[in-house]
């Protein structure tokens, strides 16, 4: 379970990274929905941080005075943390850059209706 929190962060941040980089490339988002992917984003990143910090303490015997079994509950529990982080995580970038292709094809078919058309932007 270490290994696999571990990696789900891993994945988290390669796709906290993709999403961050697709989103501002997109230019479909105004200001304010950025701010607000962005601070879901980095509140993201920092419930991984905090989770990881708390499987290091765990797993390093100077850290913390545990009996095993008590170690393997909180990692259990570390471990559950994680996995909701990570399908939050793939839900939100998923939802995100649905929304994104979403509007790019709108913007799209506005211009092909006014070209259509014949009718110049304003």
């Amino acid at each position: 379970k270490v290994a696999d929190i571990m990696a789900m962060q891993v994945t988290i941040i390669q796709g906290y990274s993709k999403t961050r980089r697709q989103v501002r490339k997109s230019g479909v988002f105004n200001g304010e929905e950025l701010d607000y992917i962005m601070r879901v984003l980095g509140r993201l990143l920092d419930d991984c941080e905090n989770t990881l910090n708390e499987l290091i303490a765990v797993t390093t015997d100077s850290n913390l005075e545990m009996k095993d079994d008590e170690r393997l509950e909180l990692i259990d529990i570390l471990y559950q943390d994680m996995t909701d982080q990570y399908t939050f995580s793939q839900s939100f970038n998923k939802e995100t850059m649905v929304l994104a292709a979403s509007r790019i094809k709108e913007n799209n078919d506005v211009q092909t209706s006014r070209a259509l058309n014949n009718i110049k932007p304003n």
